[in-house]
């Protein structure tokens, strides 16, 4: 049977537990309860490997382990979040068990990325505080410090507003807030929320299931021409040695000018440590006295796992040091593995993409790109040079592609940041898609 962890602070469980006997009868469910942020680190490192998939409370505990560089989403998972219908439910409530609270004096939270049509229930005078959302870099950088943000914030309109009543999502806030005299109440997912997330996970774990059953190639080359007879050699040898040493059941074949490994994308997943890194780049490279260039490639579709090592392949060619690349049945791409700068990009069209390329005159390539590098770095600030580390660029070319943004408007400079004592401060560039 498979096995989910739900990883949630202790004030949540209760409404968690509502669904536990539902949950039960599809799969294994343990509960990983933390007690504060250091803590949920800690238990995620432990329990990273234990279980099939993960669920967490809500999105901030999945964001901050995200923000501490320990969370890379390669493992099913799914965040308890609350639908516009839970909160249309909440201000029905709100509005029968506080009949003599205005709406105007209720400070109602809702979630980043939901737009309530409040303009057709209230009067603009009437309507609810809503709190301003935060864009993705005021997001991250916050999380350390979320819960008091978000009680400074209450703390303060209560002193400059006449409110009566919080209706939060953060339930370790509602003691808090009580303890200053505000009136709190607490907005959950319903339980046909969190069994619909719980649903849609166990169909991404089966999805998961199916694609691991998937071939794997690995394609090798040399970075440009045909390895040398005796080349070939060393590389069969070494790969026959890799086997031997570390138990694994490669399929070795040699082409013309490269060697192929097979094996099943479950046995990829679980070497590479999630398509993190690629210990037989790193044997290949510490043992032969010849560079190579690694490409994986995985898909139910034998001939497409093929086509997607040559994918990959090309990637190891370009960049310097040759490390590996995956390209996975999605079309997503990860790499360079064992790199600080691995990003995640997809190749596949996409049509929001595409109108961005021809907007800013960029091959669509480079613009998804360019958003995995923010997402990774949790921000859309960024310079010259740090752009150029991340896409194995010159930093001409990234100076290149920042300046030809922000001739479009898709990018600004905020401010310069002295890099050395010595030359002009670098521009740092804010990119924002959404201004065009």
């Amino acid at each position: 049977m498979a096995s989910i962890g739900i990883i949630t602070p202790e004030n949540s469980l209760k409404q968690i537990m509502e669904i536990d006997e539902k949950m039960q009868k599809k799969c294994k469910i343990t509960y990983l309860i933390y007690t504060s942020l250091e803590h949920l680190r800690t238990l995620y490192v432990e329990n990273a490997e234990k279980y099939d998939a993960f669920l967490f409370s809500g999105s901030y505990p999945r964001d901050y382990l995200e923000s501490c560089a320990v969370f890379d989403g390669t493992k099913p998972h799914a965040c308890f979040e609350l639908t516009d219908r839970d909160y249309y439910r909440t201000l029905a409530r709100v509005a029968v068990q506080y009949p003599d609270i205005p709406f105007s004096h209720v400070a109602f939270e809702v979630s980043d990325g939901h737009h309530l049509d409040l303009e057709s229930i209230f009067m603009d005078k009437e309507r609810p505080v809503i709190r301003p959302p935060m864009n993705k870099q005021e997001y991250f950088n916050s999380l350390p410090r979320f819960y008091d943000i978000f009680y400074d914030y209450y703390k303060e309109i209560r002193k400059t507003r006449q409110i009566e009543l919080v209706v939060t999502k953060i339930s370790s806030l509602i003691p808090r807030l009580n303890s200053l005299g505000i009136l709190c109440e607490y907005i959950a997912p319903s339980k046909e929320s969190m069994m619909e997330t719980f649903y849609d996970l166990l169909i991404r774990m089966e999805k998961q299931e199916v694609s691991e059953t998937a071939t794997a190639f690995c394609m090798i080359t040399p970075p440009n021409d045909a390895f040398s007879e005796t080349e070939q050699t060393a590389l069969f040898d070494t790969l026959s040695q890799y086997n031997r040493l570390f138990g694994m059941n490669f399929i070795i074949n040699s082409g013309k000018d490269h060697f192929e490994l097979t094996t099943s994308s479950k046995t990829l997943r679980i070497i590479t440590k999630n398509f993190s890194s690629c210990p037989v780049t790193a044997y290949l490279h510490e043992t032969l006295n010849f560079p190579v260039c690694v490409g994986w490639g995985c898909d139910q579709n034998v001939i497409i796992s093929y086509r997607n090592a040559g994918k990959a392949v090309k990637e190891s060619r370009l960049c310097s040091g040759h490390p590996a690349f995956v390209v996975l049945d999605d079309n997503q791409v990860i790499g360079p593995l064992s790199s600080k700068r691995r990003i995640r990009y997809t190749d596949h069209p996409d049509s929001r993409v595409a109108e961005l390329s021809k907007k800013v005159s960029l091959s669509p390539l480079c613009i998804r790109k360019l958003i995995s590098v923010m997402n990774q770095r949790n921000s859309n600030t960024i310079s010259s040079e740090e752009l150029a580390y991340f896409l194995n660029v010159t930093v001409r070319s990234a100076s290149r592609i920042l300046t030809k943004l922000a001739d479009y408007g898709a990018a600004e400079v905020t401010y310069n940041r002295q890099m050395n004592l010595r030359g002009r401060p670098a521009k740092i560039y804010t990119v924002d898609f959404s201004k065009i």
